[in-house]
């Protein structure tokens, strides 16, 4: 996809300006890898004035750049990317980290005149910045996670994913009401 085509994409309603809103703006382009987002947020960044803020759960993940598809150096010496690269393998990102450090760079990019890009395949990610999720900050519980691992490497997937599977109702007391849910469900 070009610079020169997302106007067609305007035009046949595949794609909704929130017109009169009255937060500043923030772009936001999503899909799988290799599709081309990098190249079109490249574009519309230098045409726009922008930053990339990565919403991808694989690319925060120094010396994972093989299968990530990252923007190259070259990529990111054209327009400013962030949260790529601030994580080695072995250390976690939770989603409401991931949440806060997008509205911090949101902010920041505002204040200095800049429009931010969220650009990635991660819809999680995507889904926490602009619906505004109320994600819990709360510690990976590693003792839960040796224990699926362990069930794992002596089950396999199929029996492992069956005992997580497990059904669990909260009791009616503890639930939300449906009127709460955004879809009434």
């Amino acid at each position: 996809m070009t610079l020169d085509s997302i106007s067609g994409l305007f035009l046949e309603g595949s794609c909704r300006l929130n017109v009169g809103n009255s937060l500043p703006p923030l772009i936001v382009l999503t899909g799988p890898t290799a599709v081309g987002k990098t190249e079109l947020s490249l574009q519309l960044c230098e045409r726009f004035d922008g930053e990339v803020i990565s919403a991808d759960s694989r690319q925060i993940y120094r010396m994972m750049d093989i299968g990530t598809a990252k923007a190259t150096p070259a990529a990111r010496a054209r327009v400013p990317h962030h949260l790529i690269d601030i994580r080695n393998p072995d250390e976690t990102l939770s989603l409401a980290e991931f949440q806060a450090s997008a509205y911090e760079l949101i902010n920041a990019l505002h204040q200095r005149g800049r429009t931010p890009f969220l650009v990635g395949g991660t819809a999680l990610y995507v889904r926490a910045v602009v619906e505004g999720l109320r994600i819990p900050n709360v510690p990976p519980n590693l003792e839960l996670r040796a224990e699926l691992e362990s069930d794992l490497a002596e089950h396999g997937v199929g029996l492992s994913l069956i005992h997580i599977s497990e059904p669990t109702r909260p009791s009616k007391s503890s639930r939300m009401p449906s009127s709460a849910c955004k879809w009434g469900g």
